[in-house]
């Protein structure tokens, strides 16, 4: 006030605080609008389209699976059908496509006959119920994992030709990562985990 004059003072907070609370709105613009950059060209080649993992629903667990097998130098391709979502873990570095897996016809642009796994982190009981006849006859050696949260039915997701996982307590993203990688043939690296799920219960629930 000394310095600048009391006159002044009120202004200069009002302008440090508007400007504080435009930053967070300003960061995540910017995320967006990288995430829509990061599209490429619809005939550009998908990143991950070698990968034998799909990880479906780009939230929380979805990012924190992505993170463990690129952390292990396994490959994973991401779908997200959510604008929004897509274009923050685009922007986040994450090799994500920006498709509804609940509809077949993008299951062949995105080569899922070719796949080991498919994680379903974002649940929807009659999608999976629906397209099970489909996804048996057609792409009967994909493995199909569902993780689960405390409000879904294992039985009724095991009937729908899904492999529950419960996901929702503290060692859930180990649980499911551990069982990502049991399906993929990697029996050591499940074995490096096996003591951080071991107090978590089973890996799948009985």
């Amino acid at each position: 006030a000394a310095l600048i004059g009391t006159d002044v003072v009120p202004l200069l907070v009002a302008a440090i605080a508007i400007s504080l609370a435009l930053t967070p709105i300003i960061s995540d613009l910017g995320r967006q609008f990288a995430g829509k950059l990061r599209k490429g060209p619809p005939d550009q080649k998908l990143a991950g389209d070698d990968a034998d993992v799909v990880i479906v629903g780009m939230g929380p667990r979805g990012r924190a699976l992505a993170d463990a097998l690129a952390y292990r130098g396994i490959d994973y391709v991401a779908l997200e059908d959510d604008a929004e979502v897509f274009e923050l873990a685009s922007a986040d570095g994450y090799d994500v496509v920006f498709s509804d897996p609940a509809d077949p016809r993008a299951w062949e642009p995105l080569s899922m006959s070719t796949r080991k796994a498919v994680v379903v982190t974002r649940l929807h009981l009659g999608i999976a119920e629906d397209l099970q006849p489909i996804l048996h006859e057609h792409f009967s050696g994909l493995t199909r994992i569902a993780a689960l949260g405390a409000e879904h039915d294992p039985d009724a997701f095991r009937r729908a030709g899904m492999e529950p996982v419960v996901a929702h307590d503290a060692d859930g993203d180990l649980r499911l990562l551990r069982k990502v990688l049991v399906t993929l043939g990697l029996a050591e690296e499940a074995k490096a985990i096996e003591a951080e799920t071991d107090e978590a219960g089973p890996l799948e629930p009985a």
